[in-house]
């Protein structure tokens, strides 16, 4: 086993290229020796990661490999480097979602919480019960939360060492590490765990310390050498398994910026057209029932899901019955509400076919419109189906707790 050096230990040698420098070497220059450092710098997070949403060793540590070779693959495109081990923590938890999904659909069960053994023995049992819960609140959390939180708890880095790797003052880093302590706390006691802030901390330090199998660390800093030289295709220097969920998170992400994208091109479409139905009202005077579309409108676009994807008859009828709700209530015309409504659809169809067309001219096989459709109908689905699997553990969970609570108030009572 090699037993990770907690990231405080390359920040604290003068002589260790920051993340910053080997994003940039192996980013720019492929620098494959970069790329091994990062991994071994970060693996026990990233494996804590895997291991706390999946709970099954074999597939952490497939989620593992995959999630390095998104780093492998897109480590051009990462802005800050700085932020790597932010980065990481994301793919991770992106990469284990997508995993727990694909073991659910092959293994066609409802749930897989009991099914299999934790990785970590010695945290506690209450804890053991809660810990997939862990990763959904701090990956919700604010960046500037969560990146003290990713850095110094599950990392084991000082705030001096995360304060000069951010370039923050070290009192910012110690004040929202601390705040972003007490709100996870208080998010995670909303299912029946009430811990400590020293509870919460020791559970952290243990993943920090965690041991990332020797093997799994040389298997996957091999395997980018040989994509690296050319020597081999991803079918040799990875298994089927690890390849299909790198695919796949790359596509998610690739997917959902362009839904980001999207719903930014909608949103200027629906602020102008409005404006233009305030500017046209009789008297050139604003009609009420104008500017409340065209508010609602922006709210929509701002979260990403309300014109950015292709929606269901449900969801259809659903806006149409809102749009009819907003149109009695504020008495605007007809008209007005159809020329908001036809921007919102020619803008949607046209992110669809950029989406297309994106996807046809980055896809390594060849791919027709038909195709590529069809993939990014699938990507959706599978994405959905993910998070509302998410859901229902969190919510699952949560009647465990309220269960617990409620008999041990009435033995409580009793006695």
């Amino acid at each position: 086993m090699l037993r990770q050096s907690t990231a405080s230990s390359a920040a604290g040698d003068s002589d260790a290229p920051s993340d910053a420098e080997l994003v940039e070497r192996f980013g720019t220059l492929g620098d494959c020796d970069a790329f091994a450092m990062l991994v071994r710098r970060h693996g026990a997070m990233v494996l804590g990661v895997c291991r706390r949403v999946l709970r099954d060793g074999h597939d952490a540590e497939d989620a593992f490999q995959a999630s390095f070779l998104v780093l492998f693959r897109r480590a051009h495109s990462i802005r800050n480097g700085a932020k790597v081990a932010n980065w990481l923590y994301g793919v991770a938890y992106r990469t284990s979602l997508r995993a727990k999904s694909r073991r659910h659909v092959l293994r066609n069960r409802e749930s897989q919480m009991d099914q299999f053994p934790e990785p970590q023995a010695n945290v506690s049992e209450q804890w053991k019960d809660f810990e997939p819960i862990l990763d959904a609140e701090l990956a919700s959390l604010p960046e500037k939360y969560r990146l003290p939180i990713v850095l110094c708890e599950l990392e084991g880095k000082s705030t001096r060492e995360a304060a000069a790797e951010l370039g923050w003052p070290e009192g910012t880093v110690s004040g929202r590490l601390s705040r972003g302590r007490v709100i996870l706390r208080k998010r995670i006691a909303r299912y029946g765990v009430v811990l400590t802030a020293g509870s919460l901390t020791a559970a952290f330090a243990q993943q920090a310390s965690a041991a990332v199998p020797a093997k799994l660390v040389i298997t996957t800093i091999q395997g980018a050498r040989l994509l690296a030289s050319g020597q081999a295709g991803l079918a040799e220097a990875y298994s089927g398994k690890v390849t299909a969920l790198m695919k796949g998170v790359l596509k998610s992400m690739f997917l959902g910026k362009l839904k980001i994208a999207g719903a930014a091109v909608v949103a200027l479409g629906i602020v102008g057209v409005g404006t233009v139905v305030v500017s046209h009202s009789p008297g050139g005077t604003a009609t009420p029932g104008a500017v409340l579309v065209a508010d609602v409108g922006q709210a929509g676009d701002g979260s990403g899901t309300a014109v950015a994807t292709p929606k269901a008859a449900d969801e259809q009828n659903a806006a149409s019955e809102q749009t009819a709700k907003i149109n009695a209530e504020a008495q605007a015309s007809p008209e007005q509400i159809q020329r908001i409504i036809s921007v919102m659809k020619a803008a949607k169809e046209e992110q669809r076919l950029k989406a297309v067309k994106a996807l046809m001219e980055n896809s390594a096989t060849p791919l027709t419109q038909e195709q590529a459709e069809k993939q990014i109908a699938e990507e959706e689905a599978a994405n959905a189906k993910a998070e509302k699997e998410n859901a229902q553990v969190q919510l699952s969970l949560k009647q465990t707790a309220d269960k617990a609570a409620a008999e041990n108030g009435g033995v409580s009572e009793q006695k």
